[in-house]
């Protein structure tokens, strides 16, 4: 039965099949960059952007799947056991009524009935002479309490039935809502916790998609300037057709890639949108994401939040669930069989089994836990020096403005200034979405207890 109940929420990873990760999501952004001392998770987005923060809240409100699920485990939880034992025993008690009635009615006659029940084919052939001798109602009467005799030995094998069904119904009673019940909340709970996580990889894939585009927008912007240069020269007949034929290819080329990009991006953006519940238009605009600063990371306590991680990891759940199961197969064989049977020497090396694999997947948890708080500090290192780099190329992209509005750098040479300016804007925004990356790994792993597929 727990099964049964268990496997109606699988369907919910499905929507996880898009293969997003969020560590391997980049963020985009081309605002000149600003930076930051403190926390900003109210991020407040203007008309029609979607922040960050409300990919959860959308998924559990408006996900088509995470309604489905809840309103099965309303269904479970609307079971009321206690009306369906009552009414199985009124059954049992008005069985029970009618076979006193029915033995109170057979009298003596039941007793032959019973005493004849083994020789019916006798019974059979004593009917024609008496029925000569011209007595065929004591005939009649006999045949009623054959009937009823037998209809007493099937109420009673049904009243046994019966009995043994009320003792499975308390049992299972008892089953559903001490294992079947919780282990279905918390399996949905996981479920779900993978759709908002899957979403939220959706977005920050996105916003890297979108960087990649306006980084081959800027190559294309350059490679225009290159092929405009590469025609004047065949002009002047200073390079080949060839030359300038692979110049054009690796324009063409620019475009292939940007085409196919936008694409993708259309086809993630409508997938977010299905898992948030919105209409299906395959474009989207993000707000600004949440900036993470070292007083955040500093501020996390590891120990505390490890002890969070764990109580909420599903797979360390279903692992002691695992020992509780095997211990009670244990003991039930050791009731049963004797503690010098096979089946209870099976059981035990079963449960020690589950025993040992408990412990590796809580030791296997906190390595990776571990992992995920370690890379926290070289993220934020990381996007500091592309903070600083931005900055310096700010500089002399300033300086290059202004040498060419003294006349001393060519046209070119500024738009190659910028390009570098904008590559290193890039750069800066790439490394705020790893740390915002790895912030976000760890809080899932601290909320969701998730340090890994599957977990």
């Amino acid at each position: 039965m727990k099964t049964r109940i268990l496997s109606l929420f699988l369907a919910g990873a499905i929507l996880l099949s898009t293969g997003v990760t969020a560590s391997a999501a980049r963020v985009s952004g081309s605002a000149a960059p600003k930076p930051t001392t403190s926390r900003e998770w109210a991020v407040t987005p203007v008309r029609g952007e979607l922040s960050f923060d409300q990919i959860a809240p959308k998924v559990r409100a408006n996900n088509l799947t995470v309604q489905s699920m809840e309103e099965t485990l309303a269904s479970m939880e609307a079971m009321d056991w206690d009306k369906a034992i009552g009414e199985l025993e009124d059954a049992i008690d008005a069985l029970e009524g009618t076979i006193a009635d029915l033995k109170n009615s057979t009298g003596t006659a039941k007793t032959a009935c019973e005493n004849l029940a083994s020789s019916i084919a006798g019974i059979q052939s004593a009917l024609e002479p008496l029925q000569s001798a011209g007595i065929i109602k004591d005939i009649a009467a006999l045949g009623s309490s054959i009937y009823n005799g037998l209809q007493l030995a099937c109420l009673n094998a049904t009243l046994a039935s019966m009995e043994e069904q009320l003792k499975d119904l308390k049992d299972q009673k008892n089953d559903y809502i001490s294992k079947t019940l919780p282990d279905t909340k918390r399996q949905i709970a996981s479920s779900i916790s993978q759709i908002i996580i899957g979403a939220e990889s959706l977005y920050l894939t996105i916003l890297s998609t979108q960087l990649q585009l306006e980084a081959l927008a800027d190559t294309k912007a350059a490679m225009e300037r290159t092929v405009a240069e590469m025609e004047l020269r065949y002009e002047r007949g200073q390079i080949s057709q060839l030359t300038l034929t692979q110049v054009k290819n690796g324009y063409n080329s620019l475009l292939a890639n940007m085409g196919t990009l936008g694409v993708a991006l259309t086809s993630m953006t409508s997938s977010l949108q299905a898992l948030l519940g919105d209409s299906i238009t395959g474009s989207i605009i993000l707000a600004t994401l949440p900036t993470i600063t070292d007083q955040d990371i500093a501020a996390l306590s590891f120990s505390e939040d490890l002890a969070k991680a764990k109580e909420a990891s599903y797979s360390l759940y279903t692992a002691a669930r695992t020992v509780e199961d095997a211990e009670e197969d244990m003991e039930k064989a050791c009731r049963e069989s004797g503690k010098n049977s096979y089946q209870y020497k099976m059981a035990q090396h079963t449960y020690e089994s589950a025993v040992l694999s408990e412990k590796s997947a809580i030791q296997s948890f906190e390595i990776s836990f571990r992992s995920l708080y370690d890379q926290l500090s070289p993220a934020l290192a990381v996007c500091t020096a592309a903070e600083n780099d931005l900055a310096y190329e700010a500089r002399v992209y300033q300086a290059a403005q202004l040498k060419y509005q003294q006349g001393n750098l060519s046209a070119n040479a500024l738009a190659d200034a910028k390009d570098t300016y904008e590559a290193a804007k890039r750069s800066y925004a790439s490394s705020k979405i790893d740390l915002f990356t790895t912030w976000l790994n760890y809080q899932n792993a601290v909320k969701y207890g998730v340090v890994s597929s599957g977990s």
